[in-house]
C-alpha cells in the first residue's frame, strides 16, 4: 500500500523525465542572459513546456524521448531564435549553448504561445486572454476564473491559484476593494473582462520590488476599452414568490487616473455579497498582513457567538453597500479608500435535543429555540501614498472594522417533567482600528531603508441579560452582565534591506508596547473582574532571501526580548523552494510562532457565557509563552499545454502549550468550564488537487481531496480526556468546454465527513454529507442563455435525510441594454426545509433540527448602462 501511494505521488515526475535537455543562454559577449523565455516544441509546432532562464542563463527540460524537437528562445532586446534538436536512441541528455543577437528596436512583451495571444509571459506576470478560455455563457468574473487553468473561486468568493489564495485584486492596475474578492467575482460582468494577469512576488511599490522579499500573489483584471472613461455597470430587480425580492445596482467608472465603484444590494432571498463569517475571516487575514513585520503576538479578532449567518434561517433581510475609490491625485499622490456596509435582520428556529454527561452521570433536555438577530458591520480601508522623491515614499494606512450584533432568544426547555421558559438578550459592539505611517527610501539600486510607526486597537463589549432562569449563581432574575475587553499596541520598526549580488539581506529593529485590560461585572452581585497587564518587547530580525533561479530559499531569525517578563524568545522561519519551471514549484517550510494568554481569558469571579454555561476560575499565567511549530510541504505541477495541473500540500502544527477547557456537570444542569494550559496538542492537514484536460471529450476532469486530523485534550471531572477530530472531503467532476455551445455541463460527486470523538467517555459523533450534482448551461442563440443547477444532497447524522436542490435561470437578451430572466432557487422546496446536525462539545452531545429558507420562483429584469 505504501509503495502504491508513493508511485501515485511521484507519477508526474517519473512520467515527464525520460530525457533531459540542458542549455545555457549567452549574449555575444558570452555573458549569461537571465529571464529569457525558452520553449520546447514538438514536430507539429505545439509547445510542450516553457520556462525562464535563471540568473546564470541556464535552463532544463524533461521530455519524452522523440527523434526531434524544436527549441525557441525569446528575450526582450534580443532577436528570437529557433534551433532543431535531434535525439538518438541511446542518448540520455542534450547539452546546448545558445548565443542571442541583440535587437535594434525594443519590444514591450513576448508572446509565448502560438495559439493566437491566449497567454503572455513578461517577468513575474502571466496574462490570460479570456476569450480563448471561455464558452460565452459566463455571467460574471467568477464564471470566467473557474474556467482558467489553475484558478478556483470558492463559495466564499475567495480566489485561489494552484490551491493558494490570491492576496491582492486589481482592476486595470488599481486596488479594488482590497482582499474582498467576492465583490469583484460576483459583480463584474463577464462582458467587461478583456484579460486577466497573475503577478507573482507582487509589491505595491514597483520601484522596490527587487529589494522587497514579497511572497504575495496578485491578479489584475483588464477592462475592455469600450467600458473605460464612462459610467458603466447595471441595475437588477427581482420579484419572486411570496414577497421575495432583490434590488441591486453596480456602478463603475474606470479611466487612466481614477477608478470608482459602487455596489448596492437590498434583498430577502439570502443574496449576501459578503457573509458575516467571511467578514471576520477577512479582518483576521488583513490584520495579520497589516502587522506581518511587527511580531506583536496575538492580533486575532474574537468572533461573537451571534455571528452564524447562512441560509439556516426562517427569514432574512439584507441591505448592503460598498464604495471604492482609487485615484492618482497628482503625479506624486495616490489615494485608495473603500468602505463596506452590511445590515441583516434574520430569524432562526432550532429544535435541540441535548445530552449532558460526565464521568458518572448524564441527563437530557429538549429545547425549542427562536432567535431574532440584528447584525451590522462596516469595513473601511484607506491608503495614501506620497512620493517624496523618485526614490522615497511616505504612506499612511488605516483599517477600521466596527460591528454591532443584537440577539433576542426565547428558549422553551423541557427537562424531565419540568418545563422552563428562558429569555436571553445579547448585544455585542466590538471594533478593531489599525493605523500605520511608513517611510521607505531606496538609498541605491541595492539598498532600501524603511521606518514604521503603528497603533492597533482591539475593543470588545458584550452586554448579556438572562430572564426566567431558576437560581443562576443564587441571583434573582433578570440577571444583567457586562464585559469589556481592550487591547492597544503601540510600536515602531526600522528595516534595512540590501542586495549586494544574488541574495537579499534584511535587518529589522523594533519596539512594541501592548496594554491589555478586561472588565466584567454582574449587576447587584459581588461577581466582578478587573484584569490589566502590560507587555513590552524589543525585536531583532536578520533574514536572508534568494528569490530567483531553480533553488530559492529564505532564512528568518527573530529575537524577541520581553522586558516586562524578562523573557527572550527565538522564532526562526525557513523556506526552501525549487522552481521546477515557470509555473511549477516545490516548497518546504518550517516556522515557530509564539502567543500569550490575554486578560479576557483569565479571571477569578464567574462569567456567564450563555444560559447553560458558566466560566469561572480561569487562572492562567499571562507571562507563559505558548509556542507552536509548523511544517508544510507544497507541490504544484502546472503544464498548461497538456492541460494538467497537480497540487499537493501537507501542513502539520504542534502546540507546546494550549488553552483547553475543563468541564464539570452540576445538579442545576449548568456546565462549568475552565480554561488552562496543558499538554501539547497537534493537527495536520493534507490536500490533493488534479485538473486534467481531456481533449477528445472537449472537457476536463477536476479531482479534489483533503483530510484533516487534530488531537487535543479537555478535562472532565478533573480527568484528562483526549479528543480526536477528523474531516474528510472528496470531490470529482467532469466539466465540458464546448466553445459557444448550446450545451455545456459539469457533473460529479462530492462527499464530506466530520468525525469527533471523546476517547475516555466513549462518545462519538459523525456528520456525513454526499452530494451528486449535474449543472448545465448554454447559449441557444445570440439572445437566449440558460443554466440549471441540480444538487442532490444526502445528510447522515443521528438521522438520515435527503433533498434535491434545483436552481435555474433562463435569460433573454432583448438588446445590449435590457435583459429579462425567469429564475428559480431551490424550487422543489417551497415549504420551509430543515437540516439535521449533531455536535459534540465540552460535556454535551447535541442533535439540532435547523429550519432553512424556502425556495422561490420569480422574474428578473436587468438594465446595462
Amino acid at each position: 500500500m505504501k509503495s502504491s501511494i508513493f508511485l501515485i505521488f511521484c507519477f508526474p515526475v517519473f512520467f515527464f523525465s525520460q530525457i533531459k535537455v540542458n542549455g545555457k543562454i549567452l549574449n555575444k559577449n558570452h555573458n549569461p542572459v537571465e529571464d529569457a523565455i525558452v520553449q520546447i516544441l514538438d514536430n507539429n509546432g505545439k509547445t510542450l513546456s516553457f520556462q525562464n532562464s535563471d540568473s546564470n542563463g541556464n535552463f532544463t527540460f524533461q521530455v519524452n524521448k522523440e527523434p526531434s524537437y524544436t527549441l525557441e528562445v525569446n528575450k526582450i532586446l534580443f532577436e528570437p531564435l529557433k534551433r532543431n534538436i535531434t535525439i538518438s536512441n541511446d542518448q540520455k541528455s542534450v547539452e546546448l549553448e545558445i548565443i542571442l543577437s541583440e535587437k535594434i528596436n525594443q519590444v514591450e512583451e513576448v508572446k509565448i504561445i502560438g495559439q493566437a495571444s491566449a497567454l503572455k509571459q513578461s517577468g513575474d506576470t502571466i496574462s490570460y486572454k479570456t476569450k480563448y478560455f471561455t464558452t460565452g455563457s459566463e455571467h460574471n468574473l467568477k464564471d470566467i476564473l473557474n474556467k482558467l487553468p489553475g484558478f478556483e473561486v470558492g463559495n466564499d468568493g475567495q480566489i485561489k491559484i494552484g490551491g493558494k489564495k490570491v492576496d491582492n485584486l486589481l482592476v486595470d492596475g488599481k486596488d479594488f476593494f482590497g482582499d474582498n474578492h467576492q465583490l469583484a467575482t460576483e459583480n463584474l460582468d463577464a462582458d467587461m473582462i478583456d484579460d486577466i494577469a497573475v503577478i507573482n512576488h507582487y509589491s505595491d511599490n514597483a520601484k522596490i520590488k527587487d529589494l522587497e522579499p514579497s511572497d504575495k500573489t496578485a491578479i489584475n483584471i483588464g477592462i475592455k476599452k469600450e467600458y473605460k472613461g464612462k459610467i458603466t455597470g447595471n441595475t437588477t430587480l427581482i420579484s419572486a414568490y411570496e414577497g421575495r425580492y432583490k434590488a441591486g445596482v453596480n456602478l463603475f467608472k474606470f479611466d487612466k487616473t481614477t477608478n470608482m465603484s459602487f455596489i448596492g444590494n437590498s434583498n430577502n432571498i439570502n443574496d449576501e455579497v459578503i457573509t458575516f463569517d467571511q467578514y471576520f475571516q477577512m479582518i483576521i487575514s488583513s490584520k495579520n498582513d497589516f502587522v506581518s513585520k511587527r511580531n506583536v503576538g496575538n492580533t486575532d479578532f474574537i468572533m461573537p457567538t451571534t455571528l452564524i449567518s447562512d441560509d439556516r434561517m426562517t427569514k432574512k433581510y439584507n441591505n448592503f453597500g460598498a464604495l471604492n475609490l482609487t485615484s492618482y491625485l497628482s503625479k506624486k499622490t495616490k489615494l485608495n479608500i473603500y468602505s463596506i456596509f452590511n445590515n441583516v435582520n434574520q430569524n432562526k428556529n432550532i429544535l435541540n435535543n441535548t445530552l449532558f454527561f460526565d464521568q458518572n452521570s448524564s441527563y437530557s433536555t429538549t429545547e425549542n429555540i427562536k432567535t431574532k438577530e440584528q447584525l451590522f458591520f462596516n469595513r473601511t480601508r484607506a491608503n495614501l501614498d506620497y512620493l517624496v522623491s523618485d526614490n522615497s515614499l511616505l504612506t499612511y494606512s488605516l483599517a477600521f472594522d466596527p460591528y454591532s450584533g443584537k440577539k433576542d432568544v426565547q428558549i422553551d426547555q423541557t427537562f424531565g417533567n419540568i418545563e422552563n421558559r428562558i429569555d436571553e438578550k445579547v448585544h455585542d459592539t466590538p471594533y478593531t482600528l489599525s493605523q500605520q505611517l511608513s517611510y521607505t527610501s531606496k538609498l541605491s539600486p541595492t539598498k532600501l531603508l524603511a521606518l514604521y510607526i503603528f497603533n492597533d486597537i482591539n475593543y470588545q463589549q458584550n452586554n448579556f441579560q438572562l430572564d426566567n432562569f431558576p437560581n443562576v449563581l443564587n441571583l434573582d432574575s433578570p440577571l444583567l452582565q457586562d464585559k469589556k475587553y481592550n487591547q492597544e499596541t503601540y510600536g515602531l520598526l526600522s528595516t534595512y534591506t540590501f542586495k549586494p549580488k544574488k541574495l537579499i539581506y534584511y535587518i529589522g529593529l523594533g519596539y512594541s508596547l501592548t496594554q491589555d485590560s478586561f472588565l466584567s461585572s454582574i449587576e447587584n452581585s459581588q461577581y466582578s473582574n478587573n484584569n490589566k497587564i502590560s507587555r513590552n518587547f524589543f525585536n531583532t530580525e536578520f533574514s536572508i532571501y534568494k528569490r530567483k533561479g531553480f533553488f530559492q530559499f529564505s532564512l528568518q531569525n527573530t529575537l524577541l526580548y520581553y522586558t516586562s517578563l524578562n523573557r527572550l524568545l527565538y522564532l526562526p522561519k525557513a523556506n526552501v523552494k525549487f522552481q521546477l519551471n515557470q509555473l511549477s514549484e516545490l516548497n518546504l517550510s518550517y516556522q515557530v510562532k509564539n502567543d500569550f494568554a490575554n486578560t479576557n481569558q483569565t479571571f477569578i469571579q464567574p462569567i456567564l457565557d450563555d444560559y447553560n454555561r458558566i466560566l469561572q476560575n480561569n487562572i492562567l499565567d499571562l507571562g507563559l509563552p505558548m509556542r507552536s511549530h509548523n511544517f508544510s510541504v507544497y507541490l504544484r505541477y502546472f503544464n498548461l499545454f497538456s492541460g494538467t495541473i497537480l497540487n499537493l500540500s501537507f501542513n502539520y502544527t504542534k502546540n507546546e502549550k494550549s488553552i483547553i477547557t475543563a468541564s464539570q456537570l452540576l445538579p442545576q444542569y449548568i456546565v462549568i468550564s475552565q480554561v488552562l494550559n496543558s499538554t501539547p496538542t497537534q493537527n495536520w492537514f493534507t490536500n490533493i488537487n488534479l485538473d486534467k484536460k481531456v481533449s477528445f471529450l472537449k472537457a476536463k476532469i477536476k479531482l479534489n481531496g483533503s483530510y484533516s486530523h487534530s488531537n487535543s485534550i479537555n478535562i472532565i471531572d478533573q480527568i484528562e480526556n483526549p479528543i480526536t477530530s477528523q474531516n474528510i472531503i472528496l470531490k470529482a467532476s467532469l466539466m465540458s468546454v464546448f466553445k459557444n455551445g448550446i450545451f455545456n455541463y459539469e457533473i460529479g460527486v462530492s462527499k464530506q465527513k466530520n468525525i469527533s470523538s471523546y476517547t475516555n467517555l466513549n462518545k462519538k459523533i459523525s456528520n456525513d454529507r454526499t452530494e451528486l450534482f449535474a449543472d448545465f448551461d448554454g447559449i441557444i442563440n445570440k439572445h437566449f442563455k440558460y443554466y440549471f443547477r441540480n444538487h442532490y444532497n444526502i445528510y447522515i447524522s443521528e438521522q438520515k435525510q435527503h433533498f434535491l436542490k434545483t436552481d435555474f435561470e433562463i435569460s433573454y437578451d432583448y438588446s445590449k441594454k435590457w435583459e429579462y430572466s425567469v429564475i428559480g432557487n431551490d424550487i422543489l422546496n417551497f415549504n420551509k426545509t430543515q437540516i439535521i446536525l449533531s455536535t459534540l462539545q465540552n460535556v454535551t452531545l447535541q442533535t439540532s433540527i435547523i429550519q432553512r429558507l424556502p425556495g422561490y420562483i420569480g422574474v428578473k429584469v436587468k438594465y446595462n448602462l
